[in-house]
């Protein structure tokens, strides 16, 4: 960018150099021309070659003792301005201003009389720096302004609750007598008391446990006042910003597996179970029949899903996943997809009992017995004479 305003301001020299030239006689063209060269450079280098010059203002707050507004009048060599302050205030070291807060307000512990000597130095890119001193004199009597510090927000995955803390310093010793957080989003305010133990002349960390802040985007500020009503200076800013995203992990396994395939257990009956899911919101598991010849389970509690009222000799297939309970009810994959068929079908019967031997004309008794059919009607018997006869069908 000043590569180019350079290269600007000199085609702008040269062509009123161009004008004169066209207007005077030859023989004074290469002198003037040197000159008009020499005013140009000299032009260039005032511009671009003088430094920011650093210049600030105080006032302290008569009603907050040690409550002094700093008000940065720095300026730039031209219309690219100040772009890096610093400043130190009499007590610690150079603290870096934010972008958008040059004008600082800062607690001192001292009193009437007592004197901190502050520091700005500015700064452009590629440019010398310049700083300016003044003498800071406090004047006031009374209480002096609280301050706050050491703010602290963490929650856990599932955002509930939120944890908010916050240091309390007041000069004079005094606890706080009001001491709240304020959440808003969309204009909606909530108003949370923070709490904490006596102490805080060296500071005194307050605590606030917030339920119920849904995922989303929320701006937040501490409020405290000490027993004269003087709100602390919170070094933080008046708003910040807080966003929730909340649980964004599915539960574990996933995808989901199977403990227990899909099988059947009665004639119209398929039974299966999930792998245990687990999550720390909870889990859910839906079963999902995929043919249409059964039934989902919807979402449940259970990890063990019975398909009932199917029928014989039809195939079903039957796939599962799980969901955690938290606001975002984070999925798993689908588990594979396993096949099933209940059949009808009636089971083999016991070895026949009865007289290894006869003769004509003879009757022979034989029994047997044990099985079952798939669909749970009765059973009956037919006994094969492996002589191309067959006995009647007797019921079991």
């Amino acid at each position: 960018m000043l590569m180019l305003r350079f290269f600007e301001r000199r085609l702008f020299a040269i062509s009123i150099q161009c004008f004169i030239l066209r207007s005077i006689a030859p023989v004074r063209k290469t002198c003037l021309l040197l000159f008009l060269l020499v005013v140009s450079v000299v032009i260039v280098a005032t511009c671009y070659g003088t430094p920011p010059v650093a210049d600030f203002t105080w006032s302290e707050d008569s009603q907050a003792c040690g409550r002094v507004e700093f008000t940065n009048y720095s300026y730039g060599p031209d219309e690219g301005g100040v772009l890096w302050s610093h400043w130190y205030f009499g007590f610690g070291s150079f603290a870096g201003i934010p972008e958008g807060a040059e004008n600082p307000v800062v607690i001192y512990p001292g009193s009437a009389g007592d004197t901190y000597e502050v520091t700005l130095r500015v700064k452009k890119p590629g440019e010398e720096s310049h700083q300016i001193s003044k003498t800071v004199t406090l004047s006031c009597t009374g209480n002096h302004a609280p301050w706050l510090g050491g703010e602290q927000v963490d929650h856990g995955v599932s955002a509930d609750p939120v944890h908010f803390y916050v240091d309390y310093h007041d000069p004079d010793g005094d606890d706080p007598t009001v001491h709240k957080v304020d959440i808003v989003q969309e204009n909606e305010h909530q108003m949370w008391e923070l709490s904490g133990s006596p102490g805080s002349i060296n500071g005194a960390t307050y605590r606030c446990d917030v339920t119920g802040l849904q995922p989303g985007t929320y701006k937040y500020s501490f409020i405290f006042k000490d027993p004269e009503g003087i709100q602390a200076l919170d070094y933080g800013g008046p708003s910040r910003t807080l966003v929730i995203e909340g649980d964004t992990t599915p539960p574990s396994p996933d995808p989901m597996t199977w403990a227990a395939e899909p099988h059947a257990t009665s004639p119209t009956e398929i039974s299966m179970t999930a792998s245990t899911a687990s999550d720390p919101s909870g889990v859910e598991y839906y079963f999902d029949e995929t043919t249409g010849n059964g039934h989902d389970s919807g979402w449940q509690d259970s990890s063990t899903y019975i398909d009932s009222g199917l029928s014989a000799n039809t195939q079903y297939c039957y796939k599962v996943r799980a969901r955690d309970n938290s606001t975002n009810q984070n999925k798993t994959g689908w588990s594979s997809s396993k096949s099933v068929v209940v059949e009808h079908r009636v089971s083999t019967p016991s070895t026949p009992t009865g007289p290894s031997s006869g003769q004509v004309g003879d009757s022979l008794d034989f029994s047997t017995g044990g099985s079952t059919c798939s669909q749970g009607h009765s059973v009956q018997y037919r006994f094969d004479w492996d002589n191309g006869d067959y006995s009647c069908h007797w019921p079991g």
